[in-house]
């Protein structure tokens, strides 16, 4: 049984962990607070395609104004929709009251489903003349932020061409192998080798997104740190240490960097940075005690006191 779970994305499941702690109050976690960042999720573009774009033109593509058909030719630093594979993708409801986008959509019983004319990839307005002319747009198997990529392409004229990849795998593949936009979120070490930023959209706007308009940006998730409800008694030096315990975001995106490319496990590297950390400032390292109630527990057993 886990006594310690660390970095629990609770804001984006909320209301599911509410339902928990009113059906179970006995046993819900303790939430010793923030882990020190927030979760990100939204639409990014690669590190490569972004200096490209800069060096040649001097636009910014991590900028949502540049991918406006207005303003300027986003498509050119992007692979062709024909290029993914489309066995690769999966097979395709305010989206429609807040664009009016209703040649985008099949109304169904109930509302509408995002109409896909090759049966794989939903074509926002901006290219919906011609698909050639869209930078592709991958999700993950689950879908993850799809209405409101359809929101932002629909809202601020960009010409996207949005697909599900089948697997996590894929997923991973496409964005790799392919000049394209993606979903992702941090911190995380899929694409961490790649350094992809962030597209800015306006700030996010909770009244607009209570209502179902999602043309603004995604908000941060809370992300915590759950404990068991009797570590506190059981071991109080945990306790404390995961309590106290935060981290910079850029920090541990860093950490995670270094998994991708310099082929570490996330142990040794969560370790390495642990130690330098403490010789830098000072302190200690700690070593191995013996095993009475109250310190901390190593993976495979051993038993560790902390000399802080």
């Amino acid at each position: 049984v886990g006594h310690i779970a660390l970095e629990t994305w609770i804001g984006a499941y909320g209301a599911e962990f509410q339902i928990f702690r009113e059906r179970h109050p006995s046993r819900v976690p303790e939430d010793l607070g923030t882990m020190g960042y927030s979760g990100e999720e939204a639409m990014y573009v690669s590190q490569d395609v972004l200096q490209e774009a800069y060096g040649a033109t001097g636009h910014t593509l991590q900028f949502y104004m540049s991918y406006n058909t207005s303003n300027y030719d986003a498509k050119k630093h992007f692979d062709k929709l024909t290029d993914l594979p489309a066995e690769d993708t999966t097979a395709m409801n305010p989206y429609a009251q807040w664009t009016g986008d209703l040649d985008g959509l099949v109304e169904v019983a109930g509302g509408y489903h995002a109409k896909c004319p090759d049966g794989r990839f939903w074509i926002s307005p901006a290219c919906r003349h011609n698909a050639s002319k869209c930078i592709p747009v991958v999700s993950n198997r689950l879908g993850w932020l799809v209405d409101t990529f359809m929101f932002w392409s629909a809202a601020y004229g960009m010409p996207t061409a949005i697909g599900i990849s089948l697997s996590v795998q894929l997923h991973i593949d496409h964005f790799t192998n392919h000049r394209s936009l993606t979903y992702w979120y941090r911190p995380d070490v899929r694409f961490a080798h790649l350094d992809p930023q962030p597209i800015i959209f306006p700030r996010h706007r909770a009244s607009e997104w209570a209502q179902g308009n999602k043309r603004s940006m995604t908000q941060g998730s809370y992300i915590g740190k759950l404990v068991a409800r009797e570590l506190c008694f059981q071991a109080f030096n945990a306790y404390e240490f995961v309590k106290n315990m935060e981290f910079d975001l850029s920090e541990v995106q860093t950490q995670l960097m270094k998994v991708a490319t310099e082929n570490q496990s996330l142990e040794v590297v969560a370790c390495e940075q642990w130690t330098t950390s403490r010789v830098a400032l000072g302190q200690e390292r700690f070593g191995p005690t013996g095993t009475a109630p109250g310190l901390l527990l190593q993976p495979r057993g051993s038993r560790f006191r902390l000399q802080m």
